[in-house]
């Protein structure tokens, strides 16, 4: 790639909240920088609800950038995440998510490249085989089960 193809990439935000994540937020982490994107095109925010455990110097240890969350709840921290978020794109990710691959990002940018008009994308959840049975079935389904249920006649 060239310096004025990379210079015309769109930066990329991870918005994520957290709260006590230490047993997963390091393999999320690991997945998005070990993507083969720029790194100085990679934005992570973290919007953390006071974690008490590992999970903030796991998060310094990759570049984050971490901001309060003193609501706890992941929705408020998701807004003061997307808030903080530097990127012409954000990825909502859960602390437990991780990219499949390591050419994800430049895959979920395609849809975006070809067609202008797009202004939303949702990846396939894959659920890793250390996952809870819930999580298997969500990944069956591609969806959570009551939505699922509720809306399959739409």
């Amino acid at each position: 790639m060239m310096a004025s193809d990379l210079e015309r990439l769109p930066i990329i935000s991870f918005v994520t909240p957290t709260y006590n994540a230490e047993r997963c937020l390091e393999r999320c982490l690991q997945s998005i920088r070990n993507q083969d994107y720029p790194q100085d095109k990679i934005d992570i925010v973290i919007a953390d609800g006071g974690s008490t455990d590992a999970t903030l110097s796991i998060a310094k240890k990759y570049g984050v950038r971490i901001f309060n969350n003193p609501r706890r709840l992941a929705e408020y921290g998701l807004a003061i995440a997307v808030q903080n978020a530097k990127g012409d794109f954000l990825v909502l990710a859960a602390a437990d998510n991780e990219l499949e691959g390591k050419d994800w990002l430049s895959r979920m940018l395609l849809p975006f490249r070809r067609d202008e008009s797009v202004s939303a994308e949702w990846g396939r959840m894959i659920s890793a085989e250390d996952d809870c049975a819930i999580n298997h079935y969500y990944a069956l389904i591609q969806n959570d089960p009551l939505t699922y249920f509720t809306n399959q006649n739409l």
